[in-house]
């Protein structure tokens, strides 16, 4: 994120990670903050769902404004999502 190839955007409940970059070190970056999410998520007892879907989007972090079909993509295929869990 130092180097400006990755964004962290954030609106609702809904926390949304952006590439510029396309290269395997991106990639990997992006893998890295999900793991680290979900790993906040889970020691905070914070019950979480997502997707990651690929295409551009535009965005205006200012006025939060979010589109593009790679957001509709994310958002259609985590609606399909059906967990249920209990404590353990």
């Amino acid at each position: 994120m130092d180097n400006g190839s990755i964004e962290l955007l954030h609106f609702s409940d809904s926390i949304i990670v952006v590439a510029h970059k396309t290269d395997i070190f991106t990639l990997n970056r992006l893998v890295k903050i999900a793991t680290i999410l979900l790993q906040i998520g889970l020691e905070s007892q914070f019950a979480m769902k997502g997707a990651i879907a690929r295409g551009k989007i535009t965005f205006d972090p200012v006025d939060q404004l979010y589109f593009g079909q790679a957001l509709v993509d994310a958002y259609l295929m985590e609606e399909k999502l059906k967990f249920s869990g209990s404590r353990i």
